[in-house]
């Protein structure tokens, strides 16, 4: 991954809040979809109990040494530390997997920073984002091009596993039910895009040609 010195809150997932609410300082989001960053980070190296990188929990060096029993996607989704990891990053000022409680107060502030940011992208329509920050940046003028680095290997049998899950309508209820908050503010960032790329007629047609996001209540 490259790093850049003059770009302040976007490594090691330390949101770094106070940036958001400095005058001078723009600051940018790329929200996903709750559910899909949820199963996205279950397959994801490092960022699951069987594999986990950032010491949640102790005994999930356990877990990777075979010393214990690997952890299902269902005990995965009630462990409190990987759900409405967007809520606590933004409302807390947390490292997304913490055992931070959400409260309507959180939430409160974390929709807060909706509002705060220069611009906000999503990651469903993450073309349409970078070419729309660019606009927003006064960078249109440019030949602008979107890169997409990470390597994306195994997506085939990854897809499978996902189908299988999202298939499960009762798991899937319970995936909703225990990250609302971060549903909820997902929503307002759609909100938030949706009346900016409205602006911009031709970005807008992509997106409602796209159909990934329903501007429709914006």
């Amino acid at each position: 991954m490259r790093r850049c010195s003059t770009i302040k809150g976007c490594i090691n997932h330390f949101p770094n809040r106070k940036y958001i609410y400095k005058e001078k300082i723009p600051s940018i989001t790329v929200f996903r979809e709750p559910t899909a960053r949820l199963l996205s980070a279950w397959f994801y190296r490092g960022h699951s109990p069987n594999l986990d990188f950032f010491q949640v929990r102790p005994y999930f060096k356990d877990i990777a040494a075979g010393k214990l029993p690997k952890v299902t996607f269902d005990e995965y989704i009630e462990m409190v530390e990987y759900q409405n990891i967007q809520t606590r990053m933004l409302g807390a000022d947390s490292f997304p997997y913490r055992d931070v409680a959400i409260t309507e107060d959180v939430f409160q502030k974390a929709s807060d920073t909706i509002d705060r940011f220069f611009f906000v992208g999503l990651q469903e329509e993450f073309d349409v984002s970078a070419l729309l920050l660019a606009r927003e940046l006064g960078l249109n003028d440019r030949n602008v091009s979107v890169v997409k680095e990470r390597e994306q290997q195994g997506m085939k049998q990854i897809k499978l596993k996902k189908a299988e899950i999202t298939s499960n309508a009762t798991l899937m209820h319970r995936v909703r039910e225990v990250n609302d908050y971060d549903i909820r503010l997902y929503k307002l960032a759609v909100r938030r895009f949706c009346q900016v790329v409205s602006k911009h007629t031709d970005l807008y047609a992509k997106v409602l040609e796209h159909g990934k996001v329903d501007c429709s209540s914006s």
